[in-house]
C-alpha cells in the first residue's frame, strides 16, 4: 500500500544567526511526523553557499545528531537541511537563515616592515577597521599587471601585503579558515597563506622553485619552501600559471 501523506519535518537548531568555531560539537535538532504512522528516515546535509549540499549523516531514525565541526572547516554563511522520507514520499526543511563557522587568527607584527597575509577569510575587510587598534601604519599591495604598489582599501584573502608598524604589536582578526586557494598569476606576485603551513603547487604553467619571505627581525629576504599562516612570499611565475596553495597535512 502506497503511503498517502508526505511526512512533515521541521529543523529546530541551528536555525540561523549562531556562531561556531572549528572543533565545536553542534547538536542538530529537528522534529518530524507522518500522518500515516510510517516510520521516518532522516538524512542531514550542510551547505557552505546555499548551492551545494554536502551530506552529514544518512539513515537516521532519531531527531538529533551531534556534528563535530572538523578543524579545517570554516565558512561565513552555512545552512543545515534535514530531509525526511517514509520510503515513498519526502519532505525537507533548512535553516531559516545563515549561521557561521569562524575562528580567529593573531598576526604578530614587528616594528618596521612586515610581509603578511590573512589565512582566514575575514568578516571585516576594511583596512582601517582591521588595523584601527594598532596606531599608525602603512600598507601596500603589489599589482603584478601594472608592476607597481598600491594602497589597498580592503584586505583580500589569498593576497600578501607589506605592512609597516611603528612598534611590536599583535592584531587578532576573525574569519573563516582558508584551507586551500587558487588563482592565476603572471610574473612576480606576493602570495598569501592558508590556515595551516602550506606549499605552493603550479598547474598549467611553471613556477620558479624558490619562494622569498621577509624576515622582519634581520630585515632581509630568506628562502622558504612552505608558507606559514600569516606569512606572505614572493613567487615568480615563469609562464602564465595557475597556482594552488594546498594545505600541508
Amino acid at each position: 500500500m502506497v503511503s498517502a501523506n508526505p511526512p512533515v519535518v521541521h529543523l529546530i537548531y541551528p536555525n540561523g544567526g549562531e556562531k561556531f568555531s572549528p572543533g565545536d560539537t553542534i547538536e542538530i535538532k529537528w522534529e518530524g511526523f507522518d500522518l500515516d504512522g510510517d516510520q521516518l528516515t532522516y538524512n542531514l546535509y550542510f551547505s557552505p553557499n546555499n548551492e551545494t549540499w554536502l551530506p552529514l549523516a544518512t539513515g537516521l531514525h532519531v531527531t538529533n545528531y551531534n556534528w563535530t565541526i572538523p578543524e579545517n572547516v570554516g565558512y561565513k554563511q552555512v545552512l543545515i537541511k534535514v530531509v525526511a522520507t517514509d520510503g515513498v514520499n519526502t519532505a525537507e526543511d533548512a535553516s531559516d537563515s545563515y549561521f557561521s563557522i569562524l575562528t580567529t587568527f593573531t598576526l604578530s607584527l614587528k616594528s618596521g616592515w612586515n610581509m603578511i597575509s590573512l589565512p582566514i577569510d575575514p568578516v571585516e575587510t576594511n583596512v582601517t577597521k582591521i588595523f584601527e587598534d594598532i596606531g599608525a601604519f602603512k600598507i601596500y599591495a603589489w599589482d603584478p599587471m601594472e608592476g607597481k604598489y598600491e594602497a589597498p582599501s580592503i584586505i583580500e584573502p589569498y593576497r600578501g601585503y607589506w605592512l609597516f608598524v611603528y612598534k611590536d604589536v599583535n592584531i587578532t582578526v576573525t574569519g573563516a579558515p582558508i584551507t586551500i586557494h587558487s588563482m592565476s598569476i603572471v610574473g612576480w606576485n606576493i602570495v598569501g597563506s592558508t590556515y595551516k603551513e602550506t606549499k605552493v603547487e603550479a598547474f598549467g604553467g611553471a613556477l620558479y622553485s624558490v619562494l622569498y619571505a621577509w624576515d622582519p627581525v634581520d630585515m632581509r629576504y630568506v628562502y622558504v619552501k612552505t608558507i606559514k599562516p600569516g606569512q606572505a612570499v614572493w613567487a615568480l611565475s615563469i609562464t602564465p600559471s595557475s597556482y594552488v596553495v594546498a594545505r600541508c597535512e
